[in-house]
């Protein structure tokens, strides 16, 4: 049953999404002007990508009723 709560917790996590796009952005530039390692970029934007992952597949899950 679709309820606020679920349509809230929804748009939440969506719009932490955004934020996360936003901080690959910004790990992208500091890596351009060299205030990050190669090493380290990797490092932070592979642990975006994994929450990025995590919160979509909870988005869905919460959007299919599982």
């Amino acid at each position: 049953m679709w309820t606020k709560i679920h349509w809230r917790l929804c748009s939440f996590f969506t719009n932490f999404c955004r934020f996360l796009y936003e901080l690959q952005t910004q790990l992208e530039i500091a890596k351009k002007l060299e205030y990050l390692t190669e090493f380290e970029f990797n490092g932070l934007y592979e642990n975006t990508r994994e929450i990025e992952r995590m919160l979509l597949s909870l988005v869905s899950k919460i959007r299919s009723g599982s």
